[in-house]
């Protein structure tokens, strides 16, 4: 019975090809998220020299509620970075735990059962940095869908029914404060589906490595 369950987990444990297939993706992944809200920050710059241009400053309807906009943006960035610094700290604690266990299993060699504790340890090490991995993620994801972030969508579409009545915006200048609008709307959304995506395939490493 001992034997058919030990054999059965073995059966059912991921290789270390899947493994490393799984650690392919989180980066590939990653590497595309990034280079998606790159893209998506350079194309906000541009929309907001095109509305500087337009003659945003000098205009006393939309200049308040981008103000607002800022504010509210800034303050989500802050606790952005905050929960990026928590899980950094967090990640290279266990990082450096596991790299110290690694070197364990190197000095225990000769003793095949510590050895089989050490490489037990070390799985476990693992597991606690794809964990601490989603826990930040899910905390940035939360700051996306908290209040603050209902803010931002709550100032852009205080910015869209000014636009309708603004008799000092040109029509250029509206043409730019539009696509400023969709583009920051777009840049949000693509900003929680990446974070959705990475926190999947952080599941599924743990799910392997278990």
């Amino acid at each position: 019975m001992l034997f058919e369950t030990l054999e059965t987990r073995r059966l059912m444990s991921a290789s270390p090809a899947q493994i490393a297939a799984d650690r392919a993706q989180t980066h590939s992944d990653f590497l595309a998220i990034t280079a998606s809200e790159a893209a998506y920050s350079a194309t906000l710059v541009a929309d907001t020299a095109a509305m500087a241009a337009d003659g945003l400053a000098s205009d006393p309807t939309l200049t308040p509620l981008f103000t607002t906009l800022h504010t509210d943006t800034a303050n989500m960035q802050t606790m952005i970075g905050d929960a990026v610094a928590t899980t950094t700290s967090a990640v290279l604690a266990d990082q450096s735990a596991l790299a110290a266990e690694q070197l364990k299993v190197i000095q225990d060699a000769g003793n095949p059962t510590q050895v089989t504790a050490d490489h037990a340890q070390v799985v476990t090490d693992r597991i606690k940095i794809q964990n601490d991995e989603i826990t930040g993620l899910n905390s940035l994801l939360t700051i996306r869908d908290s209040e603050n972030t209902t803010l931002i969508f709550t100032d852009l579409n205080a910015i869209g029914v000014a636009l309708h009545t603004d008799t000092h915006a040109s029509s250029a200048l509206k043409s730019d404060v539009v696509k400023f609008a969709n583009d920051r709307t777009a840049a949000l959304n693509n900003f929680a589906s990446g974070l959705e995506t990475l926190i999947t395939d952080h599941t599924k490493l743990v799910t392997d490595l278990s």
